[in-house]
């Protein structure tokens, strides 16, 4: 076994029972390599319940944390990381057992963990470089369910239905579906989404870029500001988180083009210093007093930080510090519009 830490990006592959999850992982695999690449799955971590009687396992909750055994998954994620080869265990769902046999799992450049309720552990999403949120409608994650868990699993279509009715809809709107929030991209994978696939791909492979080149000691690049919580694919965006970061970066747009401007407190006339810009935008600025431009931006700065401040708490740690570094630019520029006021129009 490789003693030495090995430089593998850890990605996260979760949503709810049937979203097709486990499908988008193989054709990861496949984007990525599979000599590079490889899938860990969390379903292979469920705890040892072969002491339930066949009637008892129908009824038993296995979509709730406790059913995870965590602490070996997390401990098998830093082994890898760590260069060190791993026994993952082997889970008998027809017993509901983990039986004896184990597979190797050998250090990849990508490796790729696939499940359900993984994301819940604070832990285990600390370990992960990038978390990606397969989402798809309830009907049809149900009839995904029902279509796998009759041919790979051995069940009846009743059991299939019992089990989700009694336990796996009510925690999935419990556990998983609260647990997108945490994701760095989320798809919509009602029918098989290529287009978000290979934009995935095209960010995994910038951010292992990145990281061997931090590793070296060389410069990295800023290619990690493409690491936003989501990003534009067809039919894969996660539309609330987009727009929020979208419409910050365009209102600090607005401010940036105000500051090319020279007000003229005298006349309050608009002059823009360079380019040919329209007339239209002249009068509309020319129209309003110089000290409610300001006003205006005002609140709009203020608007900015409360929003960073919310998603400071949900980004991930790839691009929290520029997040922080957002901030830091909304504050300077109420800072500068307080100081503007103070000393030349003596408000506040």
């Amino acid at each position: 076994m490789n003693n030495q830490r090995n430089l593998s990006c850890f990605i996260g592959v979760y949503g709810g029972s049937g979203s097709g999850k486990s499908l988008f992982a193989q054709e990861l695999l496949k984007s990525l390599g599979s000599g590079e690449a490889i899938i860990l799955t969390a379903d292979a971590y469920y705890k040892d319940q072969s002491q339930l009687s066949s009637e008892e396992a129908e009824s038993h909750n296995f979509d709730q944390p406790d059913a995870i055994d965590f602490e070996l998954l997390i401990q098998h994620i830093k082994d890898l990381r760590n260069g060190l080869t791993i026994a993952q265990p082997v889970y008998d769902f027809k017993t509901h057992s983990r039986t004896k046999k184990s597979i190797t799992v050998r250090p990849q450049k990508y490796i790729i963990i696939e499940g359900l309720l993984f994301l819940l552990n604070r832990r285990l999403r600390d370990e992960l470089d990038l978390k990606i949120y397969i989402d798809a409608d309830d009907d049809v994650r149900l009839i995904r369910r029902i279509r796998r868990d009759k041919q790979e699993r051995g069940q009846s279509t009743d059991s299939v239905i019992n089990q989700y009715m009694a336990t796996v809809r009510s925690m999935h709107n419990k556990h998983i579906s609260p647990t997108k929030r945490y994701a760095d991209i989320v798809i919509d994978f009602n029918v098989s989404n290529q287009q978000a696939l290979r934009n995935t791909v095209k960010q995994i492979k910038l951010y292992y870029t990145t990281q061997e080149l931090g590793s070296r000691g060389g410069i990295v690049p800023s290619i990690r500001l493409f690491f936003i919580r989501s990003f534009t694919v067809f039919r894969g965006v996660y539309r609330d988180t987009l727009k929020n970061i979208v419409s910050r970066y365009v209102l600090l747009l607005i401010i940036a083009f105000h500051s090319t401007l020279v007000l003229l407190r005298e006349s309050h006339e608009v002059w823009l210093v360079d380019g040919p810009w329209p007339q239209f935008v002249r009068n509309y600025l020319a129209s309003y007093q110089f000290p409610f431009v300001y006003i205006t931006l005002f609140f709009v700065a203020v608007y900015l930080i409360k929003r960073t401040l919310f998603d400071i708490k949900q980004v991930n740690s790839i691009i929290r510090r520029y997040v922080y570094l957002e901030l830091g630019i909304y504050t300077f520029i109420i800072i500068s519009i307080y100081l503007y006021w103070t000393f030349y129009y003596g408000y506040f």
